[in-house]
């Protein structure tokens, strides 16, 4: 007695190589995608071509005699007036016809990295695995050629065929291939009759790279200087995810004129992307972040990067702000603001470096990128930080043609400045210094977040000297004055703003060194006391 056939013979259980743990359960996920009814009648097409059991339109001359198969029949039907012989001899001239061999080619715009793993996808739900082909070279056949691809923050990837593959039942060959600039290609030879077969392949990779991105509705670090230099993508281009689980927005602490001006041009779009867009207002926008070393603006890109991913935005960091052309083109991919309100944030730092000096056909090629995004058609917010605002070229800075609004971030003012020590102090800090406060904005207000970092740090030193390992509420406003006094003539010095530090560095010394007598006078007390 025959036995019906269980899961374990199907041919998806055949595996092309051992793969890690990661892979495997990054494949499993990929299988378990559910796909619309459409989706479903491009594998149940594709089946029927490969079966030889695809529908033709009928046609009335014996020119145009189509083959029809067909599950339900059980007679084979003549046009009027065709013989048996010549029905033999036309579906002769018939299979001659469909197993002659063409070329075919699709090109898909996508990340090529993300198109790699799509096809990869869409060809396990088909065909459940595919075979591919050794390449033979001049020292003789060589491994088929894999590409990792990173899949999350932790660096975790999966591997996926490039090159030449197998695909049973298909006569012929396809060739997979990341393409130059923003594409990805799926190529090769096979017979006619299987050439709607590579079609149908490509469609399937779109809707799993529309339905299931690698990368949208992530946070990015992109390098595309291969784009730039007109170079084939290789694996070392991978994109970095970001990691935003620890980011807190609540870290971010700017002064009320410049949190303010940050909630209206960038967080208000994001947040609230159907509202703005109901009344009117385009989500894209240019954004640029100016201030002096220090003063939030890479943290604000943090942020952002944060409630993007909460928001299901994409997050794309630029390593390069020369590549703004090419990331503007990558950002449109993942833009689908018009559809479920989600757009895109670029986001690059120093963009002086790039748009500074006289006008060529670099500097041109970046403010015509501006000038061309069309605000009201895009949904990608461009967020650009300088150092040094005073560098970019005018034609640049020119407000409302190509940076829509320009945020100066300033030091810190009172309120900020003092909302940094729970931030950076915590448990540390003494309920005394928020309670009488009136000492310590000279040492606070006018600083940078990382100058306030920093004499955090060197209080709780001061504090770890003095008072061991237990300092909850150890840092009061004297630990505090002392760090701001040392840290201030470091800074002085560092900056090289006068010829000699002026600071009584016999003082500071005077005080490490009694903290330090001090620390050791406990630690023999402590000593002696146990061996008498």
């Amino acid at each position: 007695m025959s036995r019906a056939k269980t899961k374990k013979d199907a041919p998806d259980t055949v595996r092309l190589e051992h793969v890690t743990s990661i892979e495997e359960q990054f494949m499993k996920t990929a299988d378990n995608i559910e796909i619309e009814a459409q989706t479903e009648e491009i594998i149940s097409e594709i089946r029927d071509i490969i079966s030889g059991k695809a529908k033709k339109p009928k046609k009335k001359t014996f020119r145009d005699v189509q083959v029809e198969h067909s599950d339900k029949a059980r007679t084979i039907q003549l046009p009027a007036g065709m013989n048996s012989d010549q029905a033999r001899e036309w579906l002769d001239k018939y299979d001659s016809h469909m197993n002659q061999t063409v070329s075919v080619e699709r090109v898909i715009n996508c990340f090529p990295l993300d198109g790699a793993v799509a096809c990869w996808i869409a060809l396990r739900k088909i065909f459940g695995f595919v075979q591919t082909k050794s390449v033979k070279g001049a020292g003789g056949s060589q491994p088929p050629p894999m590409v990792s691809v990173t899949v999350d923050h932790l660096g975790n990837q999966v591997q996926v065929p490039v090159g030449r593959i197998e695909i049973p039942g298909v006569d012929g060959y396809i060739d997979l291939s990341l393409g130059i600039n923003l594409t990805y290609i799926i190529s090769g030879t096979v017979s006619l009759r299987h050439q709607r077969v590579v079609e149908l392949i490509a469609r399937m990779t779109e809707k799993v790279l529309e339905e299931n991105s690698l990368y949208r509705g992530k946070a990015i670090r992109v390098d595309l200087s291969w784009m730039r230099e007109k170079k084939v993508m290789r694996e070392e281009h991978n994109p970095v995810f970001i990691d935003t689980t620890d980011t807190n927005p609540a870290d971010l602490i700017l002064s009320g004129n410049v949190q303010e001006q940050i909630d209206v041009s960038v967080f208000s779009r994001i947040t609230r992307p159907l509202e703005m867009m109901q009344h009117g207002i385009n989500l894209g926008a240019t954004v640029l972040l100016a201030g002096k070393y220090g003063t939030g603006k890479t943290m604000t890109g943090r942020v952002i990067a944060h409630i993007c991913e909460q928001k299901g935005w994409t997050f794309i960091e630029l390593l390069d702000v020369q590549d703004i052309a090419e990331a503007v083109r990558l950002a449109s991919m993942f833009d689908s603001h018009k559809t479920d309100g989600r757009g895109v944030v670029l986001f690059a730092e120093d963009v002086d470096q790039a748009t500074g000096g006289e006008r060529d056909d670099r500097l041109n090629k970046i403010l015509n990128t501006f000038s061309g995004v069309d605000r009201g058609k895009h949904g990608i917010i461009t967020v650009l930080t300088t150092n040094h605002h005073e560098r970019i070229n005018p034609a640049m800075r020119r407000a409302g043609d190509r940076v829509d609004a320009m945020i100066y971030f300033d030091h810190p003012d009172r309120d900020a400045a003092m909302r940094f020590l729970p931030v950076y102090g915590g448990d540390a800090v003494s309920p005394q210094v928020y309670e009488d406060p009136q000492d310590l904005p000279e040492y606070l207000e006018g600083n940078s977040p990382a100058f306030l970092s920093e004499l955090v740090k060197r209080a709780k030193i001061r504090a770890i000297l003095r008072y061991g390992a237990d300092i909850d509420g150890k840092i009061d406003v004297d630990l505090l004055r002392e760090a701001a006094s040392s840290l201030t003539a470091h800074r002085v010095w560092a900056e090289g703003d006068v010829e000699e530090v002026p600071t009584n560095w016999d003082t500071l010394y005077n005080q490490q060194a009694g903290l330090i007598a001090e620390l050791v006078q406990k630690n023999v007390e402590k000593y002696m006391g146990s061996i008498l």
